[in-house]
């Protein structure tokens, strides 16, 4: 079965390279129509194409390759071999020559025209190439280099050879970015002006006769030319450059190629950088890895083109994922491993080829430019090796190289194909869509113990996407060749290429147990309090790959009974064990086939586990607002029961203390101060009471908030209440804090606010010297009602009374006289505020734990509003339940506002307002919740009280995710103020 070919699909439907359709609707549905057509018709119309696209751009499908043409027939070269091509031609009609990289040349003769005196002189026009060209260089007459006067031929040839041509021959070169025809063409011959030859490169030959010139008839006169001018996706400009990648490039997106745009530039850069690496030669001097130079004639067929173009690289060309990609002859390193995980199918692996597609001799021809650009045979390459591993029977294949000019390139090209021919195994399986990232012409390594490969090197020579309906997956079926660094070495050795053979391993050979050991497992807390006490047997794995697991046995050494087990891992607890009592084991492989190796022994006595675990690994700390977080990484011992954490003041672990364990990873220490630095200290403890050493100490410093940042914080909360804060000063600061900050000054009972620059009353107490002279006017105060040198005798309050006769006696307002309060809207505003932040322990439910109180005093039928915003903690105490809130626990607070606010009940408190309450629940270990209650509530006592006490109390439970209570205490931070409001 040929490995590069397009697939049964194609052979069935198309008998013609140039047949075969690659639009990705026309490839892709025909894939899926040939792995999965009940899967196909299950899909509607849309989803079916949609299909089709997506199969079309990710199949990979191998057009050609310089191997291809290896292993087929000889072709037939034609006109393209040196007899072909180094002479003229005339012809009716005649395909056109494209040449690309640097070629010696005839062409046809389009032109043939006697004129002067007896037909003194004959004109021929012979067309090199159906396009222009870089440039044409040296001009051969009869395989000599010729010399010039002019465009006059003097001479051709050296020394001896040396000939004549005294001026009889003139050559005009045109190499196709003419714009008119030759002027002496066109005064000599019976060509027009019209006869211009656009975009055709040409010499324009004039013989004049003389019979001792042309002794032997008309010479052949032929021409080096430098080829088409090919883009190069690199530096995204167009010149002439005979590197293969781009001139197969080129060949693919010219309208007498493939005329297909559809190029995977990434992959043709790729393999042109291959192209263009200098390659030292041996005698000196270096050349370019691979150079296309040769010449394609428009009546061959894209696919022989195609094939023969690839040999000048020892490439391969596919089509995959909607693109045209080239992969260069040159080593790249695996892009990926797969191993038996990404299998989905059984293999198929041949490990050699059959004789008719081997060989251990190559040989063939090139175009020699060093020769004269005449066809030649490279040097035989030989693999003396190769011929003794074939039993002595030499096997040739003669490889062509049409395109190759350079005896060097053509000799490592011939060894290039020995080598890669002789990686002879060939590997096909199903893989999972792991393999979706690979392509034809990838090498990628394969790791399967039970073959003796370790990431064994194939390249990707078949790739097809199909899906399973009986597994209902989507699979990828790679076609791998073996393959090494070596095959595209020049100075490797057929050794290099033997050695890379794979020899599978023995079923029976290294399957015997060494090294097997018995040790203390350690003891186990049951949960009815008891202890159990294990050993540990382990053992080296054999180096056998076909090992499927292991049998073991084991008991008392001085009893016949025996407990027997498999495992498939090189250790197994046996438990339990007594103490004091000697046990013996043994362990043997079993294989896949079944086959069990010899036992290996072992004996110990189990003495209760002394062997202390090893230390936490990986230790961090982090600072928080007041509490500090440790984690680390917990030691692998099977008998770890807990960590204990020890702190200290600096970094040492002399006085260190122990703050807590912990069975996970992670400790959070609470109850500390604002900026506090601690250094921290692991040992790790197992189930008998061992105890690691200390580990390496760790330190973090709380978080620091300062007063700025408190108040900022707490003021942010009564904004949000659409309130603000109020404080009460001793006298104006300075400066306010903030725009619109307002105080109330204590020493004359008025309230200010800052306006940015100043501070200006807001709401006081009116006395002389704060009412403006002349400010009240008009009937505000009857004429001469108020006396007592309140108001001057002329008297302010005019025209209508606006107090009634009697109502004011000495100089006062008679009691009960005023019956309904005057005082507008918010113009009282006088309070007190108080700031906590303590731990506490309170009751589960009833809310009878004073937190904070707060002296305020009560006006009689004067609303007091009491505002708090409390942050809770939980503080579970006492030991063992230190901490903050557990994974998975909850917490919930009550509060309940009092006040004693009766002055003839100083003692007694009354709750007022409802009562509030929170709750939250920790989730996951990293992060710290918190209950957050704030509110507000309201009273009106009926009689003023100088010495009202408001307070806050609460309830707490902290419970575990199984509802257990763990604790009432907790930690609170937070602020309490009143005010006064009008009724």
């Amino acid at each position: 079965m040929s490995k590069y070919k397009l697939g049964d699909y194609t052979v069935q439907n198309w008998n013609d390279w140039d047949r075969v359709p690659r639009d990705p609707v026309t490839v892709g549905a025909a894939i899926l129509q040939a792995v999965a057509p009940a899967f196909v018709a299950g899909l509607s119309g849309a989803a079916a194409i949609g299909l089709a696209y997506a199969v079309g751009y990710i199949a990979i499908t191998a057009v050609t390759s310089w191997a291809l043409k290896a292993l087929t027939p000889k072709p037939d070269f034609g006109a393209l071999d040196s007899s072909g091509i180094l002479v003229n031609r005339t012809a009716g009609i005649a395909p056109q020559d494209f040449i690309y990289g640097q070629v010696r040349k005839g062409g046809i003769v389009t032109f043939y025209e006697t004129t002067g005196d007896e037909n003194i002189y004959l004109h021929q026009i012979i067309c090199l190439a159906g396009h222009e060209v870089n440039s044409i260089g040296n001009i051969y007459i009869n395989d000599q280099i010729a010399t010039f006067s002019g465009n006059f031929v003097t001479t051709a040839g050296s020394g001896s050879e040396q000939v004549n041509w005294d001026s009889k021959i003139r050559i005009k070169k045109y190499d196709g970015s003419q714009t008119t025809a030759d002027s002496d063409l066109v005064s000599e011959t019976s060509a027009t002006s019209s006869f211009k030859g656009l975009g055709i490169a040409y010499l324009y030959v004039r013989y004049e006769y003389d019979q001792d010139v042309f002794v032997n008839g008309l010479p052949t006169v032929t021409a080096v030319v430098q080829g088409k001018k090919v883009y190069d996706p690199r530096t995204s400009s167009t010149g002439y450059s005979s590197n293969a990648a781009l001139c197969i490039r080129d060949f693919l997106t010219s309208s007498y190629g493939l005329t297909d745009s559809a190029i995977d530039d990434v992959s043709f850069s790729a393999a042109a950088n291959e192209c263009d690496e200098n390659v030292t030669l041996d005698g000196g001097g270096t050349e370019k890895r691979y150079s296309l130079n040769g010449i394609v004639q428009a009546n061959r067929s894209v696919g022989d083109v195609l094939g023969d173009m690839v040999t000048a690289c020892a490439g391969t060309l596919f089509w995959g994922s909607g693109y045209w990609k080239l992969k260069a002859g040159a080593y790249s390193s695996p892009v990926k491993t797969l191993t038996l995980d990404d299998l989905r199918s059984p293999i198929s692996l041949d490990t050699r080829i059959t004789m008719r597609d081997n060989f251990n001799t190559v040989r063939g021809t090139f175009i020699d430019a060093s020769q004269g650009w005449i066809s030649a045979d490279y040097p035989e390459v030989t693999g003396a090796a190769f011929v003794t591993e074939d039993n002595g029977e030499q096997a040739l294949l003669d490889l062509q190289l049409p395109f190759t000019t350079s005896s060097a390139t053509a000799q490592r090209l011939a060894k290039l194909t020995l080598y890669r021919g002789r990686e002879q195994m060939t590997f096909s399986a199903d893989f999972g869509l792991e393999a979706l990232e690979v392509e034809v012409g990838d090498i990628i390594g394969i790791t399967n113990a039970r073959y003796g490969f370790n990431a064994k090197e194939f390249e990707v020579v078949g790739w097809k996407f199909s899906s399973d309906q009986d597994a209902g997956d989507l699979r990828v079926n790679l076609t791998l060749r073996e393959t090494s660094a070596a095959a595209f070495n020049w100075n490797a050795e057929e050794i290099d290429i033997i050695s890379n053979n794979t020899t599978l391993p023995s079923i029976t050979a290294g399957t015997a147990i060494t090294n097997l050991t018995l040790s203390d497992g350690g003891s186990e807390v049951q949960g009815d309090g008891s202890v159990v006490n294990s050993l540990i047997a382990s053992w080296t794995a054999p180096a056998n790959a076909f090992v499927s697991y292991y049998e073991i046995e084991w008991g008392q050494t001085s009893s016949a009974n025996r407990t027997t087990f498999t495992s498939s891992e090189p250790s197994a607890l046996l438990s339990p064990v007594i103490d004091g009592v000697s046990y013996t084991a043994r362990v043997r492989s079993v294989s896949v086939t079944g086959f069990r190796g010899a036992y290996s022994s072992a004996t110990a006595t189990s003495g209760g586990d002394v062997t202390a675990p090893n230390a936490p690994t990986s230790l961090s700390a982090n600072g928080g607002y007041k509490y500090i977080t440790v984690s680390w990484t917990n030691p692998a011992n099977a008998d770890l029961n807990y960590v204990e954490i020890y702190e200290n003041n600096t970094n040492t672990t002399v006085g260190a203390t122990v703050v807590g364990t912990s069975a996970g990873n992670y400790f959070v220490r609470t109850n500390l101060g604002l900026e506090v630095t601690k250094y921290y200290f692991l040992k790790a403890v197992d189930f008998s009471g061992n105890k690691s050493g200390f580990t390496t100490g760790v330190s973090a410093t709380t978080d620091y908030i300062d007063n700025a940042d408190f108040e900022n914080g707490v003021r942010q909360l009564f904004i949000d209440q659409n309130l603000d804060v109020i404080a009460p000063v001793s006298s104006l600061p300075a400066a306010g804090d903030f725009t619109g900050q307002q105080v109330f000054l204590t020493s004359n009972g008025k309230l200010y606010r800052w306006t940015g620059s100043s501070w200006v009353l807001v709401l006081a107490a009116a006395d002389g010297s704060d009412i403006t002279d002349s400010t009240i006017t008009g009937n505000k105060v009857v004429a001469n009602t108020i006396t007592g040198g309140l108001l001057s005798s002329s008297g302010i309050i005019t025209s209508a009374a606006q107090i009634n006769n009697a109502v004011v006696e000495s100089a006062k307002i008679k009691n009960l006289a005023v019956e309904r309060i005057k005082i507008g809207n918010n113009a009282v505003s006088e309070g007190n505020a108080t700031q906590v932040s303590l731990n506490y322990t309170a009751s589960q439910q009833n809310a009878n734990t004073t937190i904070v109180s707060l002296a305020s005093p009560t006006l009689q039928n004067t609303t007091t509003e009491c505002f708090f915003s409390f942050i809770f903690d939980a503080l579970r105490n006492p030991a063992p339940h230190t901490g903050y809130l557990p994974t998975n626990g909850w917490m919930e607070v009550r509060l309940q506002l009092s006040s004693n606010f009766s002055p003839n009940s100083p003692t007694n408190y009354f709750n007022f307002g409802p009562v509030f309450s929170g709750q939250v629940t920790k989730p996951n270990s990293f992060m710290v919740n918190k209950v957050l209650l704030a509110g507000s509530a309201f009273i009106t006592p009926s009689e003023t009280h100088a010495n009202t006490t408001f307070r806050a109390r609460v309830s707490t439970a902290v419970y575990n995710s199984s509802g257990t209570l763990l604790g009432t205490s907790g930690q609170v931070t937070g602020v309490m103020f009143t005010r006064l409001l009008a009724k």
